[in-house]
């Protein structure tokens, strides 16, 4: 039996077939049944209210509790409809079939199959429609499945077999090509030619569910495919189709399930997960569509969940960058596409404090950097030592010099800080601030002047360095 819920269905299943109206206590659907006057539903069931008028929703609503996990109703609802608490309301839109949506929801909730074997069956079936080698990608381009029939084939499809998604090489030229975003934006099948690098034709059927992009299969055909043998596709599509959505549904529960068990074990709650060891907890920024980046990069089941608002990524420290899931393998992929990486220090019983390092490192980062706890001690030392709640102006050139940049438009703190941060030297503080070397010795000569201190004592430095990290 797949664990899934009332809102998992409604997520899956999208707004063309079954829309939320009243939330309940989110409650793992057991079955679907269509509710009957009289017949008492078992806990978990999902009652379909088919034939159930508008007069006569309300009378349900007030006869089903909770642990039923919800009832849905054909739509449009009346706004003053209620339900008791836990029980979830749905509506499925008009136009949309009841045998279509039970169905649907049965195939969904009910118990598992081997869909990599059935998707292998199915893409049998479209290589002998098109007369040629087909594979079966998900959303994310990761080969699911593939036909038995192998020729004619091509190194692009050896590779994608071997490495379970295609090539970045290959990848690279076809959405030089615009292959991708006609993928993601249109319906029709496209038909790629052949390329110089021995790349043979293929055609490429995109997979949908609704407006939302499930997968796509790709063929190798001799040439342009004629549309009768397009066409004759729809019935195996429509397979495909639910077979993607099946397994998208088992991806989305596991990996809720995952994310649930990992939170609990960096909040420091009892958990059975157990992490590889050493490890690493690691804050990342941004958070969106994280997930399906580490997976689209090859690391099929990511330690990854959210807490506050802020994404963590659990890795191991050993292994190196072509082991998916090592600190290793994070640091190259979030180099290669922008993420924001701060990592907590290699542990291996501590993922409570990991994860703090992790999240206070984070607040010091600029976009697109990437550190450890271990390397940015020294900032993280003097920020503690600057959140210290007390006022650290008590004297010195301070006061006077941001009294002056106020009255004058000088920028002499930031002149002063550039120096203290390049421990005095003049290229690198100028490099810094974006200004020539010479116009930089005229600002400390200028500023020294306005407000004199002893720039050669140690103390004077460290007590300037502590005032300015206040600021």
């Amino acid at each position: 039996m797949r664990v899934i819920t009332v809102s998992g269905l409604v997520e899956t299943l999208g707004p063309a077939l079954l829309r939320p109206v009243l939330d309940g206590a989110d409650l793992d659907v057991r079955d679907v049944v269509i509710a009957e006057p009289g017949v008492a539903p078992s806990p978990g069931d999902l009652l379909l209210g088919v034939g159930v008028t508008a007069e006569d929703q309300q009378e349900l609503l007030d006869r089903t509790a909770a642990p039923v996990a919800g009832v849905v109703f054909r739509g449009p609802l009346a706004a003053s409809l209620t339900a008791p608490p836990g029980v979830a309301v749905a509506e499925v839109p008009a136009g949309v079939s009841w045998t279509r949506l039970l169905w649907l929801l049965r195939d969904l909730a009910g118990p598992g199959e081997d869909h990599g074997e059935t998707l292998a069956s199915l893409a049998d079936d479209v290589a002998e429609l098109l007369d040629g080698p087909v594979t079966v990608e998900d959303a994310a381009g990761q080969v699911l499945a593939y036909s038995a029939r192998q020729e004619p084939s091509d190194a692009g499809r050896i590779s994608s077999i071997v490495g379970r998604r295609i090539p970045s090489d290959a990848l690279a030229r076809l959405r030089t090509k615009g292959v991708y975003r006609r993928l993601t934006r249109g319906r029709e099948p496209i038909y790629v030619p052949s390329g110089p690098d021995g790349r043979l034709p293929r055609l490429v059927v995109p997979v949908r569910h609704g407006t939302e992009l499930l997968g796509a299969i790709w063929a190798i055909v001799p040439g342009p495919v004629p549309p009768s043998r397009v066409a004759a596709l729809d019935p195996t599509l429509t397979a495909v189709a639910l077979h993607l959505l099946r397994l998208r549904t088992q991806g989305d529960a596991a990996r809720r399930l995952l994310a649930d068990r990992l939170r609990a074990l960096l909040s420091g709650d009892a958990c059975d997960l157990v992490p590889p060891s050493p490890f690493r907890v690691v804050a990342v920024r941004p958070g969106d569509g994280l997930g399906e980046l580490l997976r689209r990069h090859g690391w099929r089941a990511p330690y990854l969940t959210s807490i506050d608002g802020v994404s963590y990524v659990l890795v191991a420290e050993q292994g190196d960058a072509l082991v998916p899931g090592s600190w290793a393998w994070l640091r190259l992929t979030a180099g290669e596409t922008g993420l924001t990486v701060a990592a907590g220090a290699a542990t291996g019983d501590a993922p409570v404090v990991s994860r703090a390092q992790a999240r206070e490192l984070l607040d010091l980062l600029s976009d697109r950097q990437i550190t450890t706890y271990e390397d940015a001690w020294p900032r993280l030392v003097v920020r503690r030592a600057g959140a210290i709640p007390t006022d650290l102006l008590l004297g010195g050139p301070l006061p006077a010099l941001i009294a002056h940049d106020a009255a004058h438009g000088t920028a002499y703190v930031e002149t002063l800080r550039a120096w203290l941060w390049e421990q005095g030297n003049p290229t690198a503080a100028s490099a810094r601030l974006h200004v020539h070397p010479n116009t930089f010795r005229y600002r400390m000569r200028r500023l020294l002047e306005t407000a004199p201190c002893d720039l050669t004592s140690a103390e004077v430095r460290l007590a300037l360095t502590l005032q300015l990290v206040t600021l």
